[in-house]
């Protein structure tokens, strides 16, 4: 429980960083679902199955960037609810209730662990897809490109 309890206010200090973040930077205007985002992400899924050869349209974050970052927040919300029903579910009863009673707290709490982890997965496979230079880019919070390098000759043409 104790080690559960550390990583518990790691990842709530994380999200609640990275919430204040999107919202005093303004990246949550980039960051929220519009009307067409899960047509679009399915069309993204697709191109990435390599089923369809037509990239989908892509802003700063395509469609399915956009649910996965915006449902991560509200995952993060229902997993320190969920926790709080089933850590103090006599002193939170009311808590416990809203989340369908004790045992369905648990699942729920259980359920969003899997999906966390599916997140993870699939997020670190897109990195490596989207190659090195991506992940270069997301360290250092901008894309660094590589100059060509110029041979001694051209350089006294020049």
């Amino acid at each position: 429980m104790g080690f559960h309890f550390v990583f518990m206010w790691i990842f709530f200090g994380n999200g609640v960083l990275y919430v204040l973040y999107t919202i005093f930077s303004g990246e949550w205007r980039y960051l929220l679902p519009d009307r067409k985002s899960f047509k679009e992400a399915f069309l993204v899924v697709l191109h990435d199955l390599h089923i369809i050869k037509t990239a989908p349209p892509q802003t700063k974050y395509n469609a399915a960037q956009r649910i996965a970052y915006t449902g991560i927040i509200i995952m993060g919300f229902g997993s320190l609810l969920t926790g709080l029903a089933i850590y103090k579910p006599i002193q939170l009863s009311w808590l416990c209730t809203a989340c369908g009673g004790y045992e369905a707290a648990r699942i729920e709490h259980f359920v969003l662990t899997v999906v966390y982890t599916l997140f993870f997965v699939i997020h670190v496979v897109q990195v490596i897809l989207a190659g090195w230079n991506n992940f270069r880019a997301m360290v250092a919070g901008f894309e660094i490109v590589d100059e060509p390098k110029i041979s001694p000759e051209k350089k006294s043409n020049g």
